[in-house]
């Protein structure tokens, strides 16, 4: 989106719909990681090809999902902390061994399945590698993109805000990971630790704040010097980009998730793939205007 000439659709294709110009230079790029890493998935070098693949899906997840208050993400982490603790230390109870471990690791297939970040051990004599399964990575990412955006409607810094903070919760929290692994020697559910560094730092300086309703429903800070807190009906989106009337393709309002047809005019920001239709946020009638005399140009 920083060069708008990639944009250019050059075909459209059936179940697939308009192909732009970015894909198509793209897809060659993304084939040749794809075919290294089934080539080589199995041997020591697989592993950068599929953290390429892994960091590119893990992307994509952050740009399509976006959790709208931290009530869903509280849910959420929180249903998903004792998942984890339960298939990793649990399951060794009901089953042979830690079922995580055992997916994550192919099964005794020999199998590398791309559903985890590697990294050889590089300098351990005892060899190996160091995983990290992609929902303990998306998951805290959620909420860590979430209050990104919050800062951003609220006009806070990093710092002044809630993303610095979990961010530096969700390093410490890696950390003591790796060491837990170090001292126990087995599997360890990050998401255990990972929850509290995150959701709890958030919460706890939330309620020092006396912020947690704002948060909760997804709301700037009414304390928030400069805060946009009209944000279903500003000219911004989640990202803080301006948005522009625009005829949209066929999706949902991402305020009230209602049904778009392809052609309505929309507010939209296709830097992030957000917009609002007519109902959420009320079109300008200078802006329709101005759009009208374009297609009549054209």
């Amino acid at each position: 989106y920083r060069f708008p000439v990639l944009q250019r659709p050059l075909c459209a294709l059936p179940l697939v719909g308009r192909v732009e110009l970015s894909a198509v230079i793209a897809m060659p790029i993304a084939l040749a990681v794809a075919v290294s890493w089934f080539t080589l998935r199995n041997t020591s070098h697989g592993w950068l090809f599929q953290d390429i693949i892994g960091a590119a899906f893990l992307c994509f997840i952050q740009r399509t999902l976006r959790l709208p208050n931290i009530r869903l993400a509280s849910a959420l982490l929180i249903l998903m902390f004792f998942f984890d603790i339960f298939w990793v230390f649990i399951s060794p109870l009901f089953f042979r061994s830690s079922v995580m471990v055992e997916v994550a690791t192919g099964g005794g297939t020999g199998e590398q399945v791309p559903m985890l970040l590697r990294i050889p051990a590089m300098g351990d004599p005892l060899g190996g590698d160091r995983m990290l399964g992609f929902g303990d990575i998306a998951l805290p990412g959620l909420l860590v993109s979430f209050l990104r955006r919050h800062d951003i409607l609220s006009r806070r810094s990093a710092c002044r805000g809630y993303f610095g903070p979990a961010l530096a919760g969700y390093f410490v929290a890696m950390c003591v990971t790796l060491v837990a692994l170090q001292i126990m020697k087995i599997g360890q559910p990050a998401l255990l630790y990972l929850v509290p560094g995150t959701l709890g730092t958030t919460l706890v300086l939330a309620w020092r704040r006396q912020e947690v309703g704002a948060l909760w429903e997804g709301k700037a800070c009414p304390g928030a010097s400069g805060a946009r807190l009209d944000a279903p009906v500003c000219n911004y989106c989640p990202g803080g980009h301006s948005l522009i009337l625009r005829a949209a393709g066929s999706g949902r309002c991402d305020g009230c998730h209602k049904a778009v047809a392809a052609g309505e005019q929309v507010m939209e920001c296709r830097q992030c793939n957000w917009y609002l239709c007519a109902t959420c946020r009320p079109v300008d009638p200078a802006a329709q205007a101005g759009v009208e005399v374009q297609d009549v140009e054209r």
